[in-house]
């Protein structure tokens, strides 16, 4: 190869470097501006307690007392988070145990006052009246509980089941919406 066809390929070499370098100069000068994403900021718990207790009184006599392995709040959120062997003990006007419910966890919102439990719910009534379902909200103005999923209640007579429901918290009343009931034994 001739010394001039070299020199000129080396030249050519040498601006091509340059012009790359210096797009990426420019590239790497340029920015792009990112669409910003809202994020969802958790915040840090003010109150975090172990072995949490606490006891729901009107006109001087228990009506409830919940009870969790652990509950952390944000004030600002408005809502306490209960979690770990959730038992909500529901007292009638005697101040005697009228159900028990068992749960895995649960939310108190200082709000409404309504206390909301979750997950593998079991509501054990005095009589051996027993409800299950996924969540069910108490309601404290009117003493009831409330759900909108599944729900099955069992009783000597029989099982019935259905889609949404409200009880007294003691199960001797209740209404369930898109009912199947199973009877045992003998229709007379």
């Amino acid at each position: 190869m001739p010394i001039l066809e070299l020199r000129n390929t080396c030249l050519k070499n040498r601006l091509l470097i340059k012009f790359v370098g210096l797009l990426v100069c420019i590239g790497g000068c340029y920015s792009v501006e990112q669409p910003k994403v809202q994020q969802k900021t958790r915040k840090a718990p003010d109150l975090v307690m172990r072995g949490w207790q606490t006891v729901v009184m009107r006109a001087g006599r228990s009506r409830v007392k919940v009870s969790a392995d652990s509950l952390s709040r944000v004030q600002a959120q408005g809502q306490a988070h209960f979690k770990g062997h959730v038992r909500v003990v529901f007292f009638d006007s005697r101040g005697d145990t009228a159900s028990v419910l068992s749960a895995t966890r649960g939310v108190v919102d200082s709000r409404s006052r309504h206390i909301t439990v979750a997950g593998q719910v079991v509501v054990l009534a005095h009589d051996s009246t027993r409800l299950e379902t996924d969540s069910l909200r108490w309601d404290r103005e009117d003493e009831r509980i409330y759900g909108d999923g599944l729900v099955s209640i069992f009783r000597p007579e029989g099982r019935e089941q259905g889609v949404g429901f409200d009880a007294s918290a003691d199960l001797k009343q209740w209404t369930l919406k898109h009912v199947q009931t199973h009877v045992i034994g003998k229709v007379k």
